[in-house]
C-alpha cells in the first residue's frame, strides 16, 4: 500500500540487508571503496567478505558517491513512477553522502524529496529506513512520515565493540600510544555515537567477552523505556559468537536447529549458508533440522529490475514462506540473497545450490513441484 508513490532511498553504508531493499524496493546509493589495487562500488562489484580479507593488507580508503551516481538513481526512482524520496543516508557528522544527496534531490525535478539525517551508523541507520518503509507500508502518509521519522532518530541507538584496535590506529581513530596501551590490557572500547552523529566512546571492558556482554546490557537498558524494541546484531567473521546464538536458538526450540531459523539467522547477520555449516560442523553440540530443498532468489539490484521482486512475490503467495522461513508444505527452506554474479542471464535462482538463469515462475514450479528445471550450463 503505497498511493502516495513514496520510494525510500538509502546509502550502502546503512546495511540494509538484501531481503529487506528487495521486499520494501529500496534504491541503494554505493560508496565507493578505494584498494590500491582498484576503485569499487561499497556492494555492487565489491562484497563485504572481500572487504574484511583485503584488511588483512591494506586499510582502504572510503569517500562518498559522485553526483552523477545519485543523479542517475533518481533518475531511476522518477522512471519507475514514484513521485516522492524519502532518503537515510548515514550521519552527516561521519559522511559527506548525506549533504551531496541533499543538494543533487533539491535540483531535481519532478520528485519531492525528505532526507532523513539518523545520526547514526551502518545498522542503526539502516534501521530507520526500515521503519520508514514499513510505516509506508501500513498506509501512513507523506507528510506525517516526514513528521514522525525524525522522532525515531532520537529513540534509536548503535553499540559496537572491536577484537583489535589495529583498524582504528590505522584509520587516524586513534593514537598509536593509546592503541599500544589498550592492546597490552585487552581494553576493548564499546563504541556509539552521540547526538551530532559522531562517534565517540561509551564504555570500556577488559577483554572482548566483557565487551560483548556490555554491548548487550547497553543495548538492553537503552530499550528498556519502550514497550517494545527493534533490535539487529550485525558481525565480521564473528565465528564465536555466532555459535553462542545458535545454542540459544537450539535450545529453545527443543535441541535442533530448525531450517527457518538459520535462515533467519544468515538474512539477519548477512552471513553465507556455507558460513552457517562450517561453524555447525565446528561446534559438535549442534544440531540441525533440514527441510530436503534450498531455494534461494538473487536480491541483487539487476535482477530486482529484470523480475525478481515479481517472482519473490510468486513464492510467497503460492508456496506460502516469506524469506527466512520454511514452504507451507516443508519441502524447501526459501531466502533472497545477495547478487549472484549472474547479472546477465538474470533473475537468477539457485535451487539446492544449482544456479539457474532467467528465472520465471513456470521454472520455479518445474523446481519445487516436479523436481526439474534448466539448471545453467
Amino acid at each position: 500500500m503505497n498511493p502516495e508513490k513514496i520510494a525510500i532511498l538509502v546509502d550502502s553504508g546503512s546495511d540494509v540487508p538484501p531481503e529487506l531493499l528487495q521486499k520494501y524496493h529500496m534504491y541503494v546509493v554505493p560508496l565507493q571503496i578505494h584498494f590500491s589495487h582498484g576503485n569499487y562500488l561499497d556492494g555492487v562489484d565489491i562484497t563485504p567478505q572481500q572487504v574484511y580479507e583485503g584488511l588483512e593488507h591494506e586499510i582502504p580508503k572510503t569517500s562518498l558517491p559522485s553526483g552523477e551516481q545519485v543523479q542517475t538513481i533518481l533518475e531511476q526512482i522518477a522512471a519507475d513512477g514514484y513521485e516522492k524520496v524519502f532518503a537515510v543516508c548515514i550521519a552527516s557528522g561521519l559522511s559527506g553522502t548525506f549533504n551531496m544527496v541533499r543538494l543533487v534531490a533539491e535540483d531535481f525535478p519532478g520528485l519531492t524529496t525528505f532526507i532523513l539525517d539518523p545520526r547514526n551508523i551502518s545498522i542503526g541507520s539502516g534501521m530507520l529506513a526500515i521503519q520508514a518503509a514499513r510505516l509506508i507500508e501500513e498506509g501512513m502518509g507523506w507528510e506525517e512520515l516526514c513528521r514522525v521519522m525524525p522522532q525515531y532518530v532520537e529513540k534509536s541507538k548503535v553499540f559496537f565493540c572491536l577484537r583489535t584496535l589495529e583498524y582504528l590506529q590505522k584509520g587516524g581513530r586513534i593514537g598509536k600510544v593509546a592503541a599500544a596501551v589498550g592492546t597490552a590490557i585487552a581494553l576493548k572500547p564499546i563504541i556509539t555515537c552521540n547526538e551530532e552523529g559522531v562517534y565517540v566512546v561509551a564504555a570500556k571492558a577488559i577483554g572482548h567477552k566483557a565487551a560483548v556482554k556490555k554491548v548487550l546490557q547497553m543495548a538492553q537498558n537503552f530499550s528498556q523505556n519502550g514497550k517494545q524494541a527493534l533490535v539487529a546484531v550485525m558481525h565480521t567473521n564473528a565465528a564465536e559468537e555466532c555459535a553462542a546464538l545458535l545454542r540459544e536458538v537450539q535450545e529453545e526450540r527443543g535441541g535442533a536447529l530448525p531450517a527457518a531459523d538459520l535462515a533467519e539467522i544468515a538474512a539477519a547477520l548477512s552471513l553465507r549458508d556455507t558460513f552457517l555449516s562450517a561453524i555447525i560442523r565446528r561446534y559438535p553440540g549442534l544440531r540441525t533440522e533440514e527441510a530436503p530443498h534450498r531455494l534461494e532468489l538473487c536480491g541483487g539490484p539487476r535482477c530486482s529490475g529484470r523480475g525478481a521482486a515479481r517472482l519473490a512475490a510468486f513464492v510467497e503467495e503460492t508456496y506460502g514462506v516469506r524469506p527466512g522461513g520454511v514452504s507451507a508444505s516443508g519441502r524447501f527452506t526459501y531466502r533472497i540473497t545477495g547478487c549472484m554474479k549472474n547479472c546477465p542471464n538474470g533473475p537468477s535462482l539457485r535451487w539446492d545450490g544449482a544456479l539457474h538463469s532467467r528465472a520465471d515462475e513456470a521454472l520455479i514450479r518445474a523446481l519445487v513441484d516436479e523436481g526439474g528445471g534448466r539448471p545453467s550450463p
